[in-house]
């Protein structure tokens, strides 16, 4: 991966825009998978606001969606099959978070305590249960 661009090679890959918001913008080709688009549309959605964005994600089929510009990964949540977001934030609870990682839906490369401020910000973003956004 090229950290100056964000690219993965043979794969369309995501970087802060450059007007600092942290949206992803593809370079290249979006990824031919549509679950791999609809995952990281909807990771983005759910991590809008959170700043610094210092961690990457990389799918299934290789496609990687770095850090934001300017950021180093301090660590990389890998998720390992298209469910794999709904496994994770389905339903809004701590307890969905560590059961994804212990049934092998999720995997953590890297600093695994880094997580836990972007867990805290999903969680307290009020998207679930009555009166927030539904995810699903």
């Amino acid at each position: 991966m090229n950290r100056e661009t964000n690219e993965v090679v043979g794969h369309a890959v995501a970087s802060a825009d450059p007007g600092g918001e942290g949206a992803p913008v593809a370079h290249g080709a979006l990824p031919d998978d549509r679950a791999v688009r609809q995952s990281l549309d909807l990771l983005k959605w759910l991590l809008a606001g959170y700043r610094p964005r210092n961690f990457a994600v990389r799918c299934w089929d290789g496609t990687e969606w770095g850090p934001e510009a300017g950021q180093e990964a301090r660590f990389t949540l890998v998720l390992r099959h298209p469910g794999a977001v709904r496994a994770l934030f389905w339903p809004p609870k701590e307890v969905t978070l560590g059961e994804a990682y212990i049934y092998d839906d999720i995997d953590i490369e890297g600093d695994i305590f880094s997580v836990f401020p972007v867990a805290e910000h999903v969680l307290s973003a009020g998207w679930g249960g009555t009166g927030g956004a539904t995810m699903m």
